[in-house]
C-alpha cells in the first residue's frame, strides 16, 4: 500500500477496497424493506432535545422553578414553529426544474421536506434515463439507469479510482396503470416516506404533473398542525369543553381566512375592517359588565382554579440523614480527632 498525493492507494489490496464498499452499502441494503418513515432513525433527536432543555433548566431547580423553565422552553419551541410555518406558507421557494410536479410538491410539503424532494426531482431529470419498458396487462416495468457522481471523501482508505467517476446503477420501477400504484426496487418511499428520483423520472415520462395522493404522507404536509393546537394552552385547569371547541374553531377559521387573503390586498383590508368592527362592539359590551374580583381575574388569566382545600400535604415518617437523630455517621478523620 503506497501513499499518493496524501492518500493511500489500495489498488493492490482488494480486501480493504471491498471492506470500504461494504461499509458504505450494507446498512441501506439490509434495511431497505423496513418502513422507517414514521420512526426516529438515530439518537440525535433525543440528544438535541436534551441539549435544548439543558439551556433552560438546572439540576438544582425546585419543582416550581422547573415548571417555569419548562414553560419558557415550550414558548421558544412555539416561536420556532410559528416562524417556520410562516416561512413555508408565505414564501415561494426557488425551483430547479420547469416541471409542474415540483410546483405541486412546493404547495403540499413543508419547506424542509420540499428541499429533500426537490433534490430527487432535479436528479430525476439530469441523472436518470430509461431504456427498457415492458407492459404486461396493466403493469408497466421500467428499468431506470442512474448515473451517480462519486464525491471525494476525506479518508485515507479511499481507492484512487473512486474519484471523478460516474458509476451507473439500474433500478426496476413497476407501475399499475389502473390503480396508480408505483414501486421502485430502491424502496426509498418505504424507508423515508418520500418518492425517489427513479419514480419521479417515470412519472415525468408518463406526463403525470402531480404527486399521487396515496404517496403523500400527511405527516410531511403544511397543514398537519391545526392553528388552535399551536396556541399556548394551560393543561392543568378545568375547562368547558364546548367553549374550548368553539374557540378552537374560531382560531382555525381566522387563520384560514388570513392565509387565503394574503395575496389579495383589497379583500384582506375588507376582512380586517369587519374584524375591527366586531372588536369595537365586543369592547363596548365589556365596559357595561360588572368587573370580576381579583381572584377570579387571576384564575381566568392563569387558567388554574384555586382549590378550597389543599389535598397535598408534606410526607410523614421521613427523616433525612443527620437531621438531629444523633446517629450521624462519622468519618475516619473525625474519629481520629476525637
Amino acid at each position: 500500500m503506497e501513499r499518493v498525493d496524501g492518500r493511500y492507494n489500495l489498488l493492490g489490496n482488494k480486501w480493504l477496497s471491498d471492506m470500504y464498499e461494504i461499509r458504505h452499502r450494507w446498512i441501506p441494503s439490509y434495511f431497505k424493506d423496513v418502513e422507517f418513515c414514521g420512526l426516529m432513525r438515530t439518537t440525535s433527536r433525543s440528544e438535541s432535545e436534551n441539549s435544548f432543555f439543558n439551556s433552560f433548566t438546572h439540576y438544582g431547580d425546585t419543582l416550581i422553578q422547573f415548571m417555569f423553565s419548562f414553560s419558557a422552553a415550550m414558548d421558544k419551541q412555539r416561536y420556532i414553529q410559528e416562524t417556520l410555518d410562516h416561512q413555508t406558507k408565505n414564501t415561494t421557494p426557488k425551483y430547479k426544474t420547469p416541471l409542474n410536479i415540483e410546483k405541486h410538491a412546493a404547495k403540499l410539503y413543508t419547506r424542509t421536506i420540499f428541499r429533500l424532494i426537490q433534490v430527487e426531482i432535479d436528479e430525476s431529470v439530469w441523472r436518470c434515463s430509461h431504456n427498457v419498458v415492458n407492459s404486461e396487462g396493466v403493469i408497466e416495468t421500467t428499468i431506470v439507469k442512474e448515473k451517480r457522481k462519486s464525491q471525494p471523501v476525506e479518508d485515507d482508505l479511499v481507492p484512487l479510482q473512486m474519484y471523478n467517476t460516474e458509476p451507473i446503477h439500474e433500478f426496476k420501477v413497476t407501475r399499475n396503470t389502473e390503480d396508480g400504484n408505483i414501486e421502485c426496487s430502491c424502496q426509498m418511499f418505504l424507508r423515508l416516506g418520500i418518492l425517489c428520483k427513479h419514480i419521479f423520472h417515470v412519472l415525468n415520462n408518463c406526463d403525470i404533473e402531480e404527486i399521487p395522493e396515496k404517496y403523500i404522507c400527511k405527516r410531511w404536509t403544511k397543514d398537519l398542525i391545526p392553528a388552535d393546537v399551536r396556541q399556548k394552552k394551560v393543561l392543568h385547569s378545568e375547562t368547558d369543553n364546548e367553549v374550548e371547541e368553539m374557540a378552537n374553531k374560531a382560531i382555525s377559521s381566522v387563520d384560514y381566512c388570513l392565509r387565503a387573503l394574503t395575496n389579495n390586498k383589497a379583500e384582506l383590508k375588507e376582512f380586517m375592517e369587519k374584524i375591527e368592527d366586531m372588536r369595537t362592539e365586543i369592547e363596548a359590551k365589556e365596559l357595561n359588565q360588572e368587573k370580576l374580583p381579583k381572584e377570579a381575574r387571576y384564575e381566568s388569566m392563569l387558567g388554574v382554579r384555586v382549590r378550597e382545600q389543599n389535598e397535598i400535604q408534606n410526607p410523614t415518617g421521613i427523616r433525612n440523614k443527620g437531621s438531629g437523630t444523633g446517629k450521624r455517621l462519622k468519618g475516619p478523620g473525625e474519629k481520629a480527632i476525637e
